[in-house]
């Protein structure tokens, strides 16, 4: 997982793994934390465990 913090604000890249579609696939999800409420935006991309 990729992240990037400034101002209190963290931005992360992660492997979304509660969740796998019908090939196997996790999505990859954009994770946004600000005075400690967190979003989740999808970036309608999938990958498999492997290729992290």
């Amino acid at each position: 997982m990729y992240s990037y913090s400034k101002d209190g604000i963290t931005v992360s890249v992660m492997l979304d793994t509660r969740k796998v579609n019908a090939q196997g696939k996790y999505p990859v999800k954009i994770r946004v934390n600000y005075k400690r409420v967190r979003e989740y935006f999808p970036t309608g991309k999938d990958l498999s465990k492997e290729r992290c």
